[in-house]
Protein backbone atom coordinates (compact mmCIF):
# COMPACT_ATOMS: atom_id res chain seq x y z
CA UNK A 1 0.00 0.00 0.00
CA UNK A 2 1.24 3.72 -0.66
CA UNK A 3 -1.30 5.64 0.38
CA UNK A 4 -0.51 9.46 -0.23
CA UNK A 5 -1.67 10.88 2.87
CA UNK A 6 -0.93 8.34 5.65
CA UNK A 7 -2.15 10.28 8.29
CA UNK A 8 -5.93 10.31 6.82
CA UNK A 9 -8.71 8.55 8.13
CA UNK A 10 -9.04 5.18 6.77
CA UNK A 11 -12.22 4.12 5.04
CA UNK A 12 -12.62 1.27 7.73
CA UNK A 13 -12.38 3.33 10.34
CA UNK A 14 -16.00 5.95 9.11
CA UNK A 15 -19.09 4.69 10.40
CA UNK A 16 -20.87 5.06 7.06
CA UNK A 17 -18.46 2.58 5.82
CA UNK A 18 -19.27 0.05 8.29
CA UNK A 19 -22.78 0.23 8.67
CA UNK A 20 -22.82 -0.28 4.67
CA UNK A 21 -21.20 -3.30 5.34
CA UNK A 22 -22.91 -4.47 7.86
CA UNK A 23 -26.27 -3.59 5.93
CA UNK A 24 -25.21 -5.52 3.11
CA UNK A 25 -24.46 -9.04 5.36
CA UNK A 26 -27.68 -8.32 6.99
CA UNK A 27 -29.25 -8.45 4.07
CA UNK A 28 -27.78 -11.71 3.22
CA UNK A 29 -28.29 -13.35 6.59
CA UNK A 30 -31.98 -12.59 5.78
CA UNK A 31 -32.62 -14.10 2.49
CA UNK A 32 -30.49 -17.12 3.76
CA UNK A 33 -32.67 -17.50 7.12
CA UNK A 34 -35.98 -16.18 6.75
CA UNK A 35 -38.95 -17.33 4.54
CA UNK A 36 -40.94 -14.85 2.53
CA UNK A 37 -43.10 -12.34 4.32
CA UNK A 38 -40.86 -13.00 7.43
CA UNK A 39 -38.09 -10.66 6.19
CA UNK A 40 -36.91 -8.18 8.76
CA UNK A 41 -38.64 -5.21 6.79
CA UNK A 42 -42.12 -7.22 6.32
CA UNK A 43 -41.72 -8.18 10.06
CA UNK A 44 -41.19 -4.16 10.84
CA UNK A 45 -44.22 -3.28 8.91
CA UNK A 46 -46.29 -5.91 10.71
CA UNK A 47 -44.91 -4.79 14.10
CA UNK A 48 -45.87 -1.04 13.25
CA UNK A 49 -49.66 -2.29 12.70
CA UNK A 50 -49.67 -4.07 15.66
CA UNK A 51 -48.62 -1.03 17.55
CA UNK A 52 -49.99 1.68 15.98
CA UNK A 53 -52.88 -0.16 14.67
CA UNK A 54 -54.41 0.80 11.22
CA UNK A 55 -51.84 3.00 9.36
CA UNK A 56 -51.66 4.06 5.92
CA UNK A 57 -49.56 2.80 3.51
CA UNK A 58 -47.52 6.50 2.72
CA UNK A 59 -47.18 6.36 6.60
CA UNK A 60 -45.90 2.80 6.89
CA UNK A 61 -43.32 3.96 3.74
CA UNK A 62 -42.71 7.07 5.52
CA UNK A 63 -41.47 5.34 8.78
CA UNK A 64 -39.23 2.57 7.21
CA UNK A 65 -37.61 4.03 4.43
CA UNK A 66 -39.13 2.45 1.26
CA UNK A 67 -39.86 3.93 -2.04
CA UNK A 68 -43.10 3.83 -3.31
CA UNK A 69 -42.92 0.84 -5.17
CA UNK A 70 -41.22 -1.50 -2.74
CA UNK A 71 -44.22 -0.75 -0.22
CA UNK A 72 -46.50 -1.36 -2.89
CA UNK A 73 -45.11 -4.74 -3.79
CA UNK A 74 -44.26 -5.19 0.39
CA UNK A 75 -48.08 -4.65 1.28
CA UNK A 76 -49.65 -6.60 -1.58
CA UNK A 77 -47.25 -9.86 -0.33
CA UNK A 78 -48.17 -9.61 3.04
CA UNK A 79 -51.87 -8.99 2.02
CA UNK A 80 -51.61 -12.51 -0.56
CA UNK A 81 -50.56 -14.08 2.87
CA UNK A 82 -53.46 -13.02 4.41
CA UNK A 83 -51.62 -11.18 7.08
CA UNK A 84 -52.97 -7.53 6.28
CA UNK A 85 -56.17 -5.85 4.78
CA UNK A 86 -57.30 -3.02 3.47
CA UNK A 87 -59.86 -0.67 5.04
CA UNK A 88 -61.45 2.40 5.09
CA UNK A 89 -59.38 5.19 6.26
CA UNK A 90 -62.19 6.66 8.86
CA UNK A 91 -60.28 10.03 9.03
CA UNK A 92 -60.43 10.15 4.81
CA UNK A 93 -63.56 7.83 3.29
CA UNK A 94 -61.47 8.42 -0.11
CA UNK A 95 -58.33 6.28 1.11
CA UNK A 96 -57.86 2.94 2.61
CA UNK A 97 -55.17 1.81 6.02
CA UNK A 98 -53.86 -1.36 6.29
CA UNK A 99 -54.54 -3.39 9.76
CA UNK A 100 -53.41 -6.67 10.66
CA UNK A 101 -55.56 -9.94 10.07
CA UNK A 102 -56.42 -12.14 13.11
CA UNK A 103 -53.76 -14.50 10.84
CA UNK A 104 -51.44 -11.31 10.92
CA UNK A 105 -51.76 -11.09 14.34
CA UNK A 106 -51.21 -15.10 15.51
CA UNK A 107 -48.45 -15.09 13.42
CA UNK A 108 -46.79 -12.10 15.22
CA UNK A 109 -45.10 -14.81 18.11
CA UNK A 110 -43.48 -17.08 15.25
CA UNK A 111 -42.38 -13.95 13.66
CA UNK A 112 -41.00 -12.65 15.96
CA UNK A 113 -38.79 -15.81 17.15
CA UNK A 114 -37.70 -16.32 13.38
CA UNK A 115 -36.34 -12.84 13.55
CA UNK A 116 -34.02 -13.71 17.07
CA UNK A 117 -32.89 -16.83 14.93
CA UNK A 118 -31.80 -14.66 12.17
CA UNK A 119 -30.03 -11.95 14.29
CA UNK A 120 -28.48 -14.48 16.67
CA UNK A 121 -27.09 -15.70 13.44
CA UNK A 122 -25.99 -12.28 12.34
CA UNK A 123 -24.51 -11.08 15.28
CA UNK A 124 -22.76 -14.51 16.25
CA UNK A 125 -19.49 -13.10 16.15
CA UNK A 126 -20.89 -10.58 19.29
CA UNK A 127 -20.89 -12.19 22.78
CA UNK A 128 -24.27 -11.40 24.17
CA UNK A 129 -23.17 -7.93 26.20
CA UNK A 130 -22.08 -6.83 22.89
CA UNK A 131 -24.83 -7.87 20.54
CA UNK A 132 -26.94 -5.67 23.57
CA UNK A 133 -24.50 -2.86 23.43
CA UNK A 134 -25.09 -2.42 19.23
CA UNK A 135 -28.60 -2.63 19.69
CA UNK A 136 -28.47 0.37 22.27
CA UNK A 137 -26.70 2.50 19.96
CA UNK A 138 -28.08 1.73 16.81
CA UNK A 139 -31.76 2.66 18.31
CA UNK A 140 -29.79 6.02 19.60
CA UNK A 141 -28.92 7.03 16.05
CA UNK A 142 -32.55 5.95 14.98
CA UNK A 143 -34.05 8.95 12.38
CA UNK A 144 -37.58 8.20 14.92
CA UNK A 145 -36.98 7.21 18.64
CA UNK A 146 -39.94 6.09 18.74
CA UNK A 147 -39.57 3.19 16.00
CA UNK A 148 -37.77 1.75 18.83
CA UNK A 149 -40.99 0.79 20.85
CA UNK A 150 -41.93 -1.98 17.98
CA UNK A 151 -40.77 -5.34 19.13
CA UNK A 152 -39.78 -6.16 15.36
CA UNK A 153 -38.05 -2.48 15.48
CA UNK A 154 -36.20 -2.23 18.62
CA UNK A 155 -34.75 -5.66 19.15
CA UNK A 156 -34.16 -6.54 15.40
CA UNK A 157 -30.09 -5.92 14.91
CA UNK A 158 -31.29 -6.52 11.40
CA UNK A 159 -33.61 -3.98 10.66
CA UNK A 160 -32.08 -1.41 13.13
CA UNK A 161 -28.79 -1.72 10.86
CA UNK A 162 -30.58 -0.90 7.78
CA UNK A 163 -32.58 2.16 8.74
CA UNK A 164 -29.66 3.52 10.17
CA UNK A 165 -27.38 2.98 7.35
CA UNK A 166 -30.31 4.30 5.14
CA UNK A 167 -30.43 7.59 7.06
CA UNK A 168 -25.82 7.65 7.95
CA UNK A 169 -26.58 7.92 3.98
CA UNK A 170 -28.86 10.32 3.41
CA UNK A 171 -27.38 12.56 5.80
CA UNK A 172 -23.62 11.92 3.36
CA UNK A 173 -25.51 12.49 0.50
CA UNK A 174 -26.93 15.85 1.93
CA UNK A 175 -23.83 16.89 3.50
CA UNK A 176 -21.79 16.56 -0.01
CA UNK A 177 -23.98 17.77 -1.89
CA UNK A 178 -22.37 21.18 -2.17
CA UNK A 179 -19.37 19.80 -4.12
CA UNK A 180 -21.00 17.03 -6.01
CA UNK A 181 -20.25 14.04 -4.91
CA UNK A 182 -22.11 10.97 -3.44
CA UNK A 183 -20.86 8.49 -0.56
CA UNK A 184 -20.37 6.13 -2.76
CA UNK A 185 -17.79 7.49 -4.81
CA UNK A 186 -15.75 9.28 -1.21
CA UNK A 187 -15.64 5.82 -0.20
CA UNK A 188 -14.11 5.03 -3.60
CA UNK A 189 -11.84 8.01 -3.78
CA UNK A 190 -10.79 7.24 -0.14
CA UNK A 191 -10.12 3.56 -1.23
CA UNK A 192 -7.97 4.55 -4.00
CA UNK A 193 -6.08 7.22 -2.05
CA UNK A 194 -5.18 4.37 0.97
CA UNK A 195 -3.84 2.25 -1.84
CA UNK A 196 -2.19 4.59 -4.55
CA UNK A 197 -1.86 3.24 -7.96
CA UNK A 198 -4.08 -0.01 -8.24
CA UNK A 199 -6.47 -1.71 -10.04
CA UNK A 200 -9.95 -2.14 -10.36
CA UNK A 201 -10.03 -5.57 -8.67
CA UNK A 202 -8.04 -3.90 -5.23
CA UNK A 203 -10.68 -1.25 -4.91
CA UNK A 204 -13.36 -3.95 -4.91
CA UNK A 205 -11.54 -6.38 -2.40
CA UNK A 206 -10.35 -3.49 -0.27
CA UNK A 207 -14.38 -1.88 -0.24
CA UNK A 208 -15.61 -5.60 0.26
CA UNK A 209 -18.11 -4.90 -2.93
CA UNK A 210 -18.25 -6.49 -6.40
CA UNK A 211 -15.59 -5.75 -9.43
CA UNK A 212 -18.55 -4.99 -11.50
CA UNK A 213 -19.91 -1.95 -9.05
CA UNK A 214 -16.58 -0.84 -9.02
CA UNK A 215 -15.90 -0.75 -12.61
CA UNK A 216 -19.40 1.23 -13.23
CA UNK A 217 -18.20 3.58 -10.30
CA UNK A 218 -14.54 4.30 -11.48
CA UNK A 219 -15.72 5.02 -15.37
CA UNK A 220 -18.20 8.04 -14.09
CA UNK A 221 -14.78 9.23 -11.81
CA UNK A 222 -12.56 8.92 -14.57
CA UNK A 223 -15.55 11.02 -16.59
CA UNK A 224 -15.49 13.34 -14.28
CA UNK A 225 -11.58 13.57 -14.27
CA UNK A 226 -11.26 12.73 -10.87
CA UNK A 227 -9.14 9.78 -11.45
CA UNK A 228 -6.21 8.90 -13.90
CA UNK A 229 -6.03 5.40 -15.48
CA UNK A 230 -2.88 4.53 -16.47
CA UNK A 231 -1.50 1.28 -18.81
CA UNK A 232 -1.17 -1.96 -16.40
CA UNK A 233 2.55 -3.15 -17.19
CA UNK A 234 1.90 -6.09 -15.79
CA UNK A 235 -0.98 -6.94 -18.01
CA UNK A 236 -1.25 -4.76 -21.35
CA UNK A 237 -5.09 -5.25 -21.39
CA UNK A 238 -5.71 -3.77 -17.96
CA UNK A 239 -5.44 -0.20 -16.34
CA UNK A 240 -4.20 0.89 -12.95
CA UNK A 241 -5.60 4.07 -11.38
CA UNK A 242 -4.50 6.72 -9.50
CA UNK A 243 -6.28 10.36 -8.02
CA UNK A 244 -6.10 12.90 -10.52
CA UNK A 245 -4.81 16.43 -8.87
CA UNK A 246 -8.30 17.17 -9.51
CA UNK A 247 -9.66 14.00 -7.36
CA UNK A 248 -7.39 14.71 -4.65
CA UNK A 249 -8.75 18.28 -4.26
CA UNK A 250 -12.37 16.62 -4.14
CA UNK A 251 -11.19 14.18 -1.80
CA UNK A 252 -9.70 16.38 0.65
CA UNK A 253 -12.94 18.70 0.82
CA UNK A 254 -15.32 16.01 0.92
CA UNK A 255 -13.29 14.82 4.31
CA UNK A 256 -13.86 17.90 5.87
CA UNK A 257 -17.63 17.46 5.21
CA UNK A 258 -17.59 14.05 6.22
CA UNK A 259 -16.47 15.33 9.59
CA UNK A 260 -19.53 17.34 10.42
CA UNK A 261 -21.56 14.17 9.69
CA UNK A 262 -19.40 12.04 11.84
CA UNK A 263 -19.67 14.80 14.45
CA UNK A 264 -23.24 14.91 14.32
CA UNK A 265 -22.93 10.51 15.27
CA UNK A 266 -20.67 11.70 17.68
CA UNK A 267 -23.34 14.41 19.44
CA UNK A 268 -25.71 11.49 19.69
CA UNK A 269 -23.57 8.61 21.40
CA UNK A 270 -20.65 10.14 22.44
CA UNK A 271 -16.58 9.47 21.65
CA UNK A 272 -17.00 6.47 23.43
CA UNK A 273 -20.02 5.50 21.40
CA UNK A 274 -18.35 6.24 18.46
CA UNK A 275 -15.65 3.83 18.98
CA UNK A 276 -17.73 1.22 20.44
CA UNK A 277 -19.84 1.17 17.50
CA UNK A 278 -17.13 0.89 14.88
CA UNK A 279 -15.74 -1.74 16.99
CA UNK A 280 -18.53 -3.79 16.79
CA UNK A 281 -19.71 -3.51 13.56
CA UNK A 282 -15.98 -4.16 12.31
CA UNK A 283 -16.50 -7.53 14.65
CA UNK A 284 -19.39 -8.06 13.18
CA UNK A 285 -18.59 -8.04 9.32
CA UNK A 286 -15.34 -9.32 9.72
CA UNK A 287 -16.08 -12.50 11.29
Amino acid sequence: MNSRNPGAQPLSDYTGYLLRRAHNLAVEVARESLPPTKSPRDAAALGVLAHRGATSQQQIAALLHINRTLVVKLVDDLEAAHLVERRRDESDRRAYALALTDTGRKALPTVRRDLARADAELTAALTRKEARRLERLLVALLPDPSLAEIPEIGSCTAFLVTRVHQHHRDVGTAALAPIGLEPRYFGVLTAIDELGECTQQDVANHMQISAPVVLGMVDELDTAGLLVRVRNTQDRRAYRITLSAAGIDKLDSARGFFDVVNGDVERLIGADGVDDLNALLTKLVTH
